[in-house]
């Protein structure tokens, strides 16, 4: 007869549950507190790049909505992970690790996912902005409304800017309008406009969005310092002030565009071929770290799968070697 150490019947010896031993814990809170500070530092860059890359805030609102809403609903995901990954790291329970490291598979998940959907986004913004320009430049009727009121918006706040100056001929942009600047930023949507056409002149050198206002509207854009070192090589500046030296800047949904799809190109090589594989390395990792052990060593000598043998009154565990008559592992 071959004997696992078997604790016979009515022994004063308990079995007890297997769990991870004392170094897979300390390696799996080491991973949590990695993972924790990377995804905290990752969920603030991702933020910072979502809210005013690659054009400013105001045209991921207004041209991209719904991606722009899921992924900051994303960077919130992150930061919840973030801090549940810390704060596992710090009190060392096995059911908060083994949920640090479902978060962590979750993420994997949502970040491939989420890397499709921006290539698909970023990628289709380009002909849909060039179809619905065209169609406003034509003037036929048009599908994509924010394009169109943008645009309108756009248009109107050039039209203000020449009203102006008439009255003032010195004036060359909005900034130097201001009751046109009062009246214009009561509007929520002239606002938005404002900040838009602001962004637009001061990252990509042009003015409107489909169709081209040719000066620029704001001072202190880059479009606006263009104008102006154009403007000391023209003999006569007033005529230059009035648009025919300035027309030559380009209506900006090319630009535009170009910028959003690479600003998308960026995001999908950050979440598709970062994100996602360190998330699912840090799952597997913590996963692999907090397995119990299939065997453990037993006092006296002794091994059985996955039990200990403990007497409830014994606190000294050192004792349990010094128990007579012990037979050794898988012996009679």
């Amino acid at each position: 007869h071959h004997l696992a150490c078997p604790a016979p019947p009515n022994s004063p010896f308990l079995p007890q549950a297997p769990g991870p031993d004392p170094m897979g814990r300390l390696a799996a809170r080491l991973t949590a507190a990695f993972l924790g500070a990377a995804v905290a530092l990752d969920a603030m860059a991702l933020g910072d790049l979502v809210r005013r890359e690659p054009v400013g805030q105001e045209a991921n609102e207004l041209l991209l909505p719904g991606l722009r809403r899921v992924l900051l609903t994303y960077v919130a995901a992150l930061t919840a992970a973030a801090a549940l990954s810390l704060f596992s790291a710090l009190c060392a329970m096995r059911p908060l690790l083994l949920l640090v490291a479902l978060s962590s598979g979750l993420l994997a998940a949502g970040s491939a996912g989420l890397s499709y959907a921006v290539h698909l986004s970023t990628n289709r913004i380009g002909p849909d902005l060039a179809e619905e320009c065209r169609k406003l430049l034509s003037q036929e009727p048009g599908t994509w409304e924010a394009v169109a009121s943008i645009d309108a918006s756009l248009r109107e706040l050039a039209s203000g800017l020449s009203h102006c100056r008439v009255g003032m001929p010195e004036a060359r942009t909005i900034d130097e309008c201001p009751d046109l600047l009062h009246e214009m930023s009561f509007g929520a949507e002239h606002e938005a406009s404002m900040r838009l056409e602001r962004d637009l002149e001061t990252r990509l050198g042009c003015a409107g969005l489909c169709h081209r206002l040719g000066a620029p509207l704001f001072a202190g854009s880059a479009a606006e310092a263009e104008a102006e070192a154009a403007e000391d090589g023209v003999p006569e500046a007033k005529e230059f002030r009035e648009g025919a030296g300035r027309s030559r800047l380009p209506a900006c949904w090319r630009s535009l565009a170009l910028s959003l799809q690479g600003a998308g190109f960026v995001l999908v090589i950050w979440l598709g071929c970062f994100s996602a594989p360190f998330f699912l390395g840090a799952s597997m990792l913590l996963a692999i770290t907090l397995l119990p052990s299939s065997t453990r060593e037993q006092p006296g000598g002794c091994s059985h799968d996955g039990y200990q043998l403990v007497h409830p009154n014994f606190d000294d565990r050192s004792a349990l070697a010094t128990l007579p008559n012990e037979p050794p592992c898988g012996e009679v």
